[in-house]
């Protein structure tokens, strides 16, 4: 159960309006999936310094609350 919603988050995570379509997101997303867990991880996997990969994340938990309400929107449907 845990895989299935961490697969529907990160699956409305890379819908999201504002992440679809930016390539640094996406690019990092796509790190994360391949199992990047860490900064350095993730810096690696992308090419881009540490410094951006902070940034692109904070960027991301902005997104979180919609993305997290979209979640929950989901789940109603199966109660």
């Amino acid at each position: 159960m845990v895989d299935h919603d961490w697969k529907v988050l990160f699956d409305l995570c890379c819908l999201h309006p504002k992440v679809k379509g930016d390539e640094e997101l996406e690019l990092l997303l796509m790190a994360i999936d391949d199992g990047a867990s860490t900064a350095p991880e993730m810096a690696q996997q992308t090419g881009m310094p540490i410094e951006r990969i902070y940034e692109l994340v904070k960027k991301l938990r902005k997104y979180y609350p919609s993305i997290m309400k979209q979640f929950h929107k989901g789940t109603e449907l199966l109660q």
